[in-house]
This record gives structure tokens, C-alpha cells and sequence, in this order.
């Protein structure tokens, strides 16, 4: 990212994105050996910590990093759409925090959240939009 002519981050269409990229990897050369010990909730603070990257990019980067989906933003807009998608009869709210308090609410453990997030996430964009008939 770093060593990246200005032009390359046009070519493939994410110039919008070329300070926070470049801010991140700057970030990355200078803490990747501290990073690589955090685990959960202390990784996302210190990723939030890097300027041009939200809670939510930090939040969804440890997640996939760290493979704990429990850390995955439970208000995200894909989540909620994914969720509603796979579970049409499941009666889950659409606003941001009533859909998370839920989200928490159906799990009792972290290890049970990490779960239902990550099948949510990976399933349910092949759940079908389109209802079956009924048979």
C-alpha cells in the first residue's frame, strides 16, 4: 500500500480508500509485532486506534483476523440483511439496536454468538430471497 503510485488506487477503483489503506499499513509496519499478541476486544481498540479507521472496519478486521466472530458488530447492516434473509419467520427487528440487543439475547455464550454470526454471515447470502412453494 505504501509504495503504491497514487494512479494504482484509481485503477482499481477504491481511491476513496487510499489514505485509510495507506494510514493502515504505516500502522501495521510500526505495531504488527504488539498487534499479534492482542486478543478480542483489545485488538479492536488498538485498530480503532489508527487514524481513518472506525470502530466498525476495527471491529470487523479482528473478527476475520482473529477468527471470533463474537467481536463482529452486531448493529452491521450486512448482518441484519444476511440474518433477515436466512431467517425470514425468525420476527427479528430491523433498527440497528434492537437487532443486536436480540442478536445477544438468542446466545448465551461467546462461543455461541461467534457461531451464529459467522454461519449467519457465511449462509446467509446463499439463503434464497424467493419464497419456496409450499408443499
Amino acid at each position: 500500500m505504501l509504495g503504491l503510485p497514487d494512479h494504482a488506487f484509481h485503477r482499481a477503483k477504491i481511491a476513496t480508500l487510499q489514505a485509510s489503506l495507506r494510514s493502515a499499513a504505516h500502522a501495521y509496519l510500526l505495531h504488527a509485532t504488539a498487534w499479534r499478541q492482542l486478543q478480542g476486544h483489545a485488538l479492536v481498540t488498538a485498530l480503532s486506534d489508527i487514524h481513518k479507521v472506525d470502530s466498525w472496519t476495527a471491529a470487523v478486521a479482528a473478527a476475520d483476523y482473529l477468527g471470533d466472530f463474537a467481536l463482529y458488530p452486531r448493529h452491521d447492516l450486512t448482518l441484519r440483511t444476511l440474518a433477515h434473509r436466512a431467517a425470514p419467520d425468525a420476527s427479528l427487528p430491523v433498527a440497528e439496536e434492537p437487532f443486536a440487543h436480540q442478536w445477544t439475547a438468542w446466545t448465551a455464550a461467546s462461543s455461541q454468538l461467534r457461531t451464529l454470526t459467522l454461519a449467519t454471515l457465511a449462509f446467509g447470502s446463499h439463503a434464497s430471497t424467493v419464497p419456496t412453494p409450499a408443499q
